[in-house]
Formats: structure tokens, sequence, C-alpha cells
């Protein structure tokens, strides 16, 4: 994860250093993503994100682009006929390398950590019983997608998130060879300024 990170800002750093043009922008939208792993895999719950971005044109085709940005996902999931219903929060930092196919259109992919901050947790039985979060604070993984962007500076995204870091730190059962990802797609909408 450490050599993750330091290649993130090492491209970040690159792009300022070399950037020909930089913007400055806000984002939101949807998220629909899940918690699968090899427990099975729940019903995902609709969730959002906002922040900012930052992009730094390289050349004419290509770019990259940092972003800081508030997510909110979760799932429902049944055990032994109790439902789990999960609603996390993360601050996430993706770092997008951008190719521009043709002009405002372009395919991404990059890096991504985050950072839990909030884990609420309820079920439908009073045999559950919560001893604190059973996640783990960091999160990690690889973003694909494509955008567009218009000329006054509207922009629409969607993306893909492929979580490679196991979020479970253990099961209501002390399963310890418990695995837990957040994957699922991102769709937003944007302004450039």
């Amino acid at each position: 994860m450490k050599k993750c990170v330091t290649i993130g800002f090492m491209v970040l750093a690159i792009g300022i250093a070399k950037g020909q043009e930089v913007k400055f922008g806000v984002k939101g939208g949807l998220n629909f993503m899940n918690i699968s792993g090899n427990q099975g895999s729940g019903t995902g719950k609709v969730g959002y994100h906002v922040g900012g971005l930052v992009e730094f044109k390289l050349t004419d085709k290509f770019a990259i682009q940092p972003e800081l940005l508030y997510s909110t996902t979760g799932t429902k999931q049944n055990f032994y006929g109790i439902e789990f219903n999960s609603t996390l929060s993360y601050i996430n930092l993706p770092i997008m390398a951008k190719y521009f196919v043709v002009k405002g259109l372009s395919i991404e992919a990059g890096p991504q950590i985050g950072y839990l901050v909030s884990d609420k947790e309820t079920a439908n039985s009073v045999l559950a019983v919560f001893e604190g979060s059973n996640l783990k604070k960091i999160d990690y993984g690889m973003n694909v997608g494509a955008g567009y962007a218009l000329e006054n500076g509207l922009m629409f995204q969607v993306r893909y998130y492929a979580g490679m870091a196991n979020i479970s730190k253990t099961n209501l059962y002390s399963d310890a060879s418990l695995k837990s990802h957040n994957t699922g797609f991102q769709v937003s909408l944007g302004y450039k300024f």
C-alpha cells in the first residue's frame, strides 16, 4: 500500500512540475456499490459522493487528475436469518491518469485510497451484538472509467472501483478468514473552472 501511495504522489508531483494547463473543479454523483467477498455478496445500497478535483493537462492527449471525495456506500446482508444493514462513509483520494481519445472524451485509470470515517451497522434482531466496527479504516483499490467534458466546463464521468484491500477485521463469529471488498460503479456530474 505504501508503494501505491508513493507512486501516486510521484505522479502528482510530475503533473504539477510539468503541467501545461491546470483546471480546478467540483463533482458529485451516485455510488452503486456493494461489499462482496468470500462470505458472499449482499444487496448493494445507493450512496453518493461529493468533492473537488484538479486536472493537470500534461499534453493534448494526457492528464493527471487527483480528487478528494466524501463518499458513502453500504450493503444489506443476511446471516442465519439476521439481516445486517451497513452504511459506510469514506474520504477517498483517487489519482486518475486520463488519456483523451478525442477532444473532450477520455478514458481513465488509477489508484484510490480511502479512509473510513463512519460505519453505521444495524440488524433486525436483538440477537445481533455489535462490539465496535468490524471494518478496517483503510481501503484501497483501482478505478477504471471514462469521462466527457464540454467546452463550457461541464463534465460527466462513469467509473468502476475494484477494492483490493480486505476491509474486514473479523465477523460476528470471529472468523479470521473473512474477506470483504468494496466494489461497484460511480456516476458523476461536475464542473471544471
